[in-house]
């Protein structure tokens, strides 16, 4: 769609003039003048042309920099792609597991301090037993008192080992209870790790689809640049091809006011015959060949009837040459406004003759000359006949 736009912006100056040259009537031929309307046009021409100009190179301008935006963005987006993830969650985790671990030490170093006492204490109840055993049977001179004592001191003894041991025991659950709980905390942060390992996954996922997406974008930046350059080309290539025009059109435009300069400065033609054949008393020559001709539009109707009508007022040098080929002497007359103004006269030695008048005359607006043959039978040599006007002054 930008390439459409860009190619109908970079057309339509060009288009726009070929369209107003083309139905711009130009200036008309046979020595008609440029009027002011085609002046007016042109000038409209080449100021439309470049206002549209104008209108190209603000477009291009806006376009560059929407191309600069786009590259801020796509940098920002690199930036942000290539920062450290955050690390303060797997350090935290592995002071946990490290607390962990001497909790586990702890605990199996107290876990076997406490069977080693315990071993100790069953030693020596096993030991106290023995001894009891062998006061019984062995020392039989020990009075009954005396050996109820010392079962009370053994028993004693045994149940301060006894309440040793539970409280050890109740020491041992304590740190085992603090070791699940220690577990669970444990557990939570690894879940927590886990949560933040997934968040960070999704960001470097997150991340890695900005990029691509930026990748694509200045890829896609790329295609548009490098569409812009050749649009840009053509555009230069449409405005090489609008000023050659207008070159052309200039020196069309020169050539037209020198063409027009000169029409201006310079009125007259030089006219022959076509044809030849018998021409009867009264008959008007006819002049259809129009050699030159300068500044004058009415030669079209002279072509048709011979009958030449001023268009402006001055002093004109008419010439004229008339060949016929009769058994006699023949003659024709000039004529002004219908009323005879010179007579002619052609002499024949042989067979044919010619006969040629030039006359220096003041002519005003529609003031009408033409030749009329003044005998019969007068055959005419058109071809070899002539007739020139050109106004002096």
């Amino acid at each position: 769609m930008l390439s459409l736009l860009l190619s109908f912006a970079c057309v339509l100056p060009f288009a726009s003039a070929v369209s107003l040259h083309c139905s711009t009537p130009l200036p008309p031929t046979h020595g008609q003048l440029m009027t002011d309307d085609h002046y007016d046009i042109l000038l409209s021409l080449f100021l439309d042309e470049r206002k549209h100009r104008m209108h190209l190179q603000q477009y291009v301008l806006n376009l560059e920099a929407k191309v600069d935006n786009l590259a801020q963005r796509y940098n920002n987006c690199l930036r942000v792609s290539t920062q450290q993830p955050v690390i303060r969650v797997d350090n935290v985790t592995q002071q946990m597991e490290t607390k962990y671990d001497n909790f586990v030490l702890k605990f199996e170093s107290m876990e076997l301090k406490l069977k080693q006492e315990l071993a100790t204490s069953k030693n020596k109840t096993s030991m106290l037993e023995e001894e009891v055993v062998d006061l019984k049977t062995a020392y039989q001179l020990h009075t009954l008192g005396n050996v109820q004592q010392e079962i009370q001191t053994l028993k004693a003894g045994v149940r301060s080992l006894v309440v040793s041991s539970q409280a050890r025991s109740k020491d041992i659950q304590s740190m085992y209870s603090v070791l699940n709980a220690s577990k669970q905390r444990i557990n939570v942060l690894e879940n927590n790790a886990k949560s933040l390992e997934n968040n960070q996954i999704r960001i470097m996922d997150n991340i890695t689809t900005m990029d691509n997406y930026s990748k694509q974008h200045v890829i896609l930046l790329e295609s548009n640049i490098h569409l812009l350059k050749r649009n840009q080309r053509t555009m230069i290539s449409n405005m090489t091809a609008v000023d050659n025009y207008q070159t052309k059109l200039k020196a069309q435009i020169d050539n037209a006011k020198e063409q027009t300069r000169e029409n201006e400065d310079y009125v007259g033609f030089t006219a022959f015959g076509r044809s030849s054949g018998v021409k009867s008393s009264g008959h008007v020559l006819k002049f259809p060949d129009i050699k030159t001709s300068f500044g004058l539009s009415g030669l079209p109707t002279f072509s048709s009837s011979g009958k030449f009508t001023c268009e402006k007022n001055g002093l004109y040098l008419v010439s004229f040459t008339v060949m016929s080929c009769s058994n006699g002497d023949s003659a024709y007359d000039l004529y002004k406004n219908n009323i005879l103004l010179m007579p002619y006269y052609v002499t024949q030695d042989d067979v044919c003759g010619s006969g040629s008048g030039t006359i220096f005359i003041r002519l005003n607006a529609n003031d009408i000359l033409y030749l009329k043959t003044s005998r019969s039978d007068m055959k005419v040599y058109d071809r070899w006949s002539s007739f020139s006007i050109l106004k002096m002054k």
